[in-house]
């Protein structure tokens, strides 16, 4: 564009503004050539630049990084500015050459990273600002006084960087502010909290505090619950604050209209018991109600049915005790309701079926009973989403003539008691992508009508009593761009994989075990380019293992071929599998040399390349393995599983000293083979693992002495076999007390053995495996009980943390900010110590 009359001008742009923007670009890295484009004289045209169509001042800068995109959506600002998603920039500062673009009302850098540097005082004088976003862009320090000076701002986002306020006394000459994000701010030091919070910002309608550092310690729950703290709030986001009590309307106040609270998320805090308070019913206006995994006990109150404007209601993960209101059933504007696991028991009422609106349903995971009929549902014309699992006395009285007014997307009714018969009301469910009814009860052949179903991003048909062919499987394409996963394990399946599950094309998962399956595995399968995780194990499969399982499955994380009659050697083509973790092939009848090449596979070595997707909330990926003798199920912990299972085969020679470098193993089980030589000392190098087996086999030599550095070790078993000389004494092996592990083997000696060694019988290193006994300082000793001490402490936590899933979130959140907080006082250390020596 080109203003005419201003002296100062080029061509389309003032020249004082280019030159400011030049300087901001040459204060930055672009590392996706975002700003590359800045060349010429007109500014106006320079990507993530916006110039008034009048004046020709520079009046926006857009550059809000694709990562963070979308956090929040600023509907106010929707016409005015188109959403860029750029890349991203750093620099060590937001620069101060942008105090030129004196006109620049929008401003978001949000996603960038500023290095732990400050928010410059400079953006206080942009006062024809109306939307200024640093959030998640590494600020760090005091928030600048001189934002006050911004009266024309509507949006200030600050969130999710590094920051603390000292005094907030500034935030009242805010007066056109409607939409203010603190989240993550830190607390701790801040005077005059109640200026934020007793609104003297007459026009703020939402605010943000998501994550606030020590917010819980600082406010007075008494002021949260004032009415001149909630009576303008539109939305107030106090999620993951570890607030101790739950806030509401004053029960002192009889003009309940006066409320205008839309949006209220107290989710993920510390609310110790704390029920829902009844005065909840004077938000008239509330439209989402969110006091998810929250501590709350008691029943659900009443009061909740006067809230006539709610769509949203998210009351799970808490410890709900009762039968699920009636009250709920008079919510007429009602879109998504989750009560999942809570303690609630009854009936599910038939009020609910009043929620004609209702979209999204989740009552899963509590002890509810009684039967679900057709008239729950009857006027329920828009529900997508249905889940009710794990509620083992819930039952389904629905007709095998009922055709329901929905079309379903997802369904999730396992472990529940469905009857003995595949539901028939599901025929008509042309629509449903997600089906997991496992563990409920159901039996006989997968139905005809079933072949044509849509094909399904998941479908769970595991732990029940179906039996017959797979011939009856859904064989219509997936939707493009959507992985798919299948589990029908734990059945009684038979006959051989149909062909026709090669148009299951997209696979994930596919998980047949613990069927009755059996002949060769068919080539078609070797198309599932996607497949992450194949389990076929517990069959009656036989043949070869198949060469093109190393050749086609390039994400292959998990591989379970065990208990079934594969015969042959193991393929040299696993070897090219990077991502894979679990290697399960026990109980078959495979010969043969373990292979060499094994060394090849990274995903053993440093951690598994490729994750299992699990986007959904109806479903979770559990493998089972046999560590430490026993099965052991794995769920959410399977990316810390790293297993290879070669029991009970027909496998000879050597153990190749290249396992070795497997030094991310967990587990490692070559028991019942004909293996023979001498156990590599370089097993020391194993430090990862957890649970060894090496019996049954025909292994010479000693001991070596390095498996005393195992400091994981917690499960060993070397019994019937050759081996000879002393049981070394390590740290870590002195807490394996069970001389079973060591059965069979007629030449060892020591404890925990009753056969004493001779003096004689020293452990001298010679070429056939045997090795030298090391006098080792009592230093050794010293470290390696520390190192015994930081085991039993470390594996003590994952276990709790393993059951225990809030905790495991409040771990990983602590170490994140613990982490950060760390880098920032060492940046701001180092910074510190340059300035000194630039100084000097």
């Amino acid at each position: 564009m080109t203003c005419l009359g201003v002296d100062n001008l080029t061509v389309g742009c003032f020249e004082k503004e280019r030159l400011a923007l030049l300087k901001f670009k040459h204060s930055v890295k672009d590392y996706n050539n975002i700003i590359s484009s800045w060349v010429g004289s007109d500014c106006c045209k320079w990507f993530g630049v916006g110039c008034d169509g009048v004046t020709g001042h520079v009046v926006s800068l857009h550059f809000r990084s694709g990562y963070w995109a979308g956090i929040h959506s600023y509907e106010q600002f929707s016409n005015d500015v188109d959403s860029l998603y750029v890349g991203f920039l750093a620099g060590n500062e937001l620069n101060s050459a942008l105090a030129e673009l004196g006109y620049l009302k929008y401003m978001d850098v949000s996603g960038n990273d500023f290095q732990f540097s400050e928010i410059p005082d400079f953006i206080g004088s942009l006062k024809h600002l109306r939307f200024l976003n640093l959030s998640h862009a590494s600020f760090c320090g005091n928030i600048p006084h001189h934002l006050g000076n911004l009266s024309n701002l509507n949006v200030l986002d600050l969130g999710f960087n590094w920051l603390m306020a000292d005094d907030l006394t500034w935030a009242s000459g805010l007066s056109s502010l409607k939409h203010l994000d603190l989240s993550r701010l830190e607390f701790s030091q801040t005077q005059n909290l109640e200026k934020l919070l007793n609104l003297n910002m007459p026009s703020l309608v939402e605010l943000h505090l998501s994550e606030s550092e020590n917010l819980n310690v600082q406010v007075d729950p008494s002021l949260l619950n004032s009415s001149s703290m909630l009576a303008n709030i539109q939305l107030l986001d106090l999620s993951w604050c570890y607030l101790r009590e739950m806030i509401g309307p004053s029960t002192n106040i009889s003009e309940c209209s006066r409320y205008a609270m839309e949006v209220l998320d107290m989710s993920w805090n510390e609310l110790n018991g704390s029920q829902l308070p009844e005065s909840f019913g004077k938000f008239k206006a509330l439209r989402e109600l969110n006091p998810e995994n929250s501590q709350l006990m008691g029943p659900i109150p009443t009061s909740i049915g006067k809230l006539t404007a709610l769509k949203v209601l998210y009351l799970n993960d808490n410890q709900l005790t009762g039968p699920i209101s009636t009250s709920l059933g008079r919510l007429a504007s009602l879109q998504k309701l989750s009560v999942s696991s809570n303690l609630l028991n009854g009936t599910i009422t038939s009020s609910m079926g009043q929620l004609t609106k209702l979209i999204y349903l989740d009552v899963s995971n509590n002890s509810l009973e009684g039967a679900v009929s057709e008239t729950h549902f009857a006027k329920l014309s828009k529900l997508k989403y249905f889940f009710a699992s794990f509620n083992p006395k819930l039952s389904f009285n629905i007709s095998r003539d009922w055709i329901p007014p929905f079309q379903l997307r997802k369904v999730g009714i396992d472990s529940c008691n469905i009857s003995f018969e595949f539901p028939w009301w599901l025929r008509t469910q042309k629509k449903l992508r997600e089906l997991v009814m496992s563990n409920s009860s159901i039996s006989g052949y997968l139905p005809k009508w079933l072949r044509k179903m849509s094909i399904f991003q998941l479908l769970d048909l595991s732990h029940n009593q179906l039996s017959g062919p797979l011939t009856n499987l859904p064989t219509s394409k997936p939707l493009t761009g959507y992985e798919v996963s299948l589990f029908l394990k734990n059945n009684f399946f038979s006959g051989p994989i149909p062909e026709s599950l090669c148009k299951w094309t997209h696979l994930e998962v596919l998980d047949l075990s613990k069927n009755s399956l059996r002949g060769e595995l068919p080539i078609s399968l070797e198309n599932f380019y996607d497949l992450r995780v194949l389990d076929l194990g517990d069959n009656e499969l036989s043949g070869s293992i198949p060469k093109w399982i190393g050749d086609h499955l390039n994400h292959l994380v998990v591989l379970k071929l065990h208990k079934n009659y594969f015969s042959g050697r193991i393929p040299q083509s696993l070897c090219l599998k990077n991502g894979l973790q679990i290697l399960d092939i026990a109980q078959n009848n495979i010969t043969g040399e373990i292979p060499r090449c094994f060394k090849k596979l990274s995903g053993m070595i440093r951690g598994s390349v490729e994750a299992v997707h699990n986007d959904t909330d109806s479903y979770s990926l559990d493998i089972l393995q046999v560590m430490k003798g026993v099965d052991l199920e794995y769920t959410t912990t399977l990316q810390f599983v790293v297993n290879m299972d070669l029991s009970s085969n027909k496998l000879v020679g050597e153990i190749p000293e290249e396992l070795s470098t497997l030094v991310m193993l967990v587990g490692l089980n070559l028991s019942h083979n004909n293996l023979s030589g001498s156990i590599s000392d370089a097993i020391g190098n194993m430090k990862a693992l957890n649970s060894l087996d090496l019996s049954v086999n025909k292994l010479t030599g000693m001991i070596p002495p390095s498996m005393a550095s195992l400091t994981f070790l917690s499960y060993m078993n070397l019994s019937h076999n050759n081996l000879s000389g002393r049981i070394p004494i390590g740290s870590q092996l002195q807490t394996l007390t069970d001389p079973s592990i060591y059965a069979g083997n007629r030449d060892l000696c020591g404890a925990p053995l009753p056969k004493n060694c001779s003096n004689n019988e020293d452990q001298t290193t010679t070429s056939n495996g045997k090795y030298e006994e090391v006098d080792e300082p009592k230093r050794v000793w010293f470290y390696l009980d520390i190192a015994c001490g930081f085991a039993a402490g470390f594996w003590g936590v994952i276990w709790v943390l393993l059951f225990k899933k809030q905790w495991r979130h409040k771990l990983f959140m602590f170490s994140e900010v613990f982490t950060d907080k760390i880098h920032v006082a060492v940046i701001v250390r180092v910074a510190k110590m340059k300035r000194g020596r630039e100084a000097l």
